[in-house]
C-alpha cells in the first residue's frame, strides 16, 4: 500500500523554487528602494543647485533695480577661480554672502540646519556646492554663472548635478 503524500525530493524542489521567488522578490524591493534613495539625492542636489542660482540672479536683479551694477563685478572676482565660491543664500547682500573657496579643492560640506542646508550649522550632509564665474572673452558684459552640487552616493560613486545661467553685468538678464 503507498502513502499519499510528498516525497522529500519533492518538497526540497518545491522549497528551493520558493527560495529562488523570494529571493527575486527581495533583489526587486531593494532596487526600488535603492532608486527611490538615489531619485531624492538627486531631487535635493538640483534644489540646492537651482537655490544657489536663483539667488545670484535675484540679488543681481535687485542691485540693477536700486541702480549698482557693481555689485556682480565683486562676485565675479570672487568666484572666478577653479576651486569656485561659498553662497550663503539666505543673505540679502550678495558681496557680504559670497565667500571665496581660496586654494581649496575639497569645497566645504554643506551643513544642514533644521530643514535648510548652509555652508554653517550643526549636523553635517552629504553634499558639497560651489559656484563658478567666468567672463566671455567675446562678449565682455556677459557673466556665465555656474553652479556644481556634488555628493558621493551609497556605491561611493561620485555624482553631480551642475546648472548654467548667462548674465549680463550691466542690466538685462538674458
Amino acid at each position: 500500500m503507498r502513502l499519499k503524500g510528498f516525497t522529500l525530493v519533492e518538497t526540497l524542489v518545491a522549497v528551493s523554487v520558493l527560495m529562488l521567488v523570494m529571493v527575486a522578490l527581495m533583489s526587486l524591493a531593494y532596487l526600488g528602494i535603492s532608486q527611490s534613495i538615489t531619485s531624492k539625492e538627486r531631487m535635493v542636489a538640483l534644489y540646492l543647485a537651482h537655490d544657489a542660482m536663483q539667488y545670484v540672479v535675484n540679488m543681481h536683479q535687485r542691485d540693477i533695480q536700486n541702480g549698482n551694477t557693481n555689485n556682480i563685478n565683486t562676485f565675479v572676482s570672487r568666484c572666478s577661480s577653479s576651486f569656485g565660491c561659498r553662497v550663503a543664500t539666505n543673505s540679502n547682500n550678495l558681496n557680504s554672502s559670497v565667500t571665496s573657496n581660496g586654494n581649496n579643492t575639497s569645497n566645504p560640506l554643506l551643513r544642514r540646519s533644521g530643514a535648510n542646508y548652509r555652508h554653517t550649522g550643526s549636523g553635517t550632509s552629504i553634499y558639497r556646492r560651489a559656484v563658478y564665474t567666468y567672463r566671455d572673452p567675446l562678449a565682455t558684459h556677459d557673466v556665465r554663472i555656474r553652479v556644481r552640487v556634488w555628493w558621493t552616493d551609497d556605491t561611493g560613486q561620485i555624482q553631480e548635478i551642475e546648472l548654467y545661467r548667462h548674465v549680463l553685468a550691466i542690466g538685462a538678464l538674458l
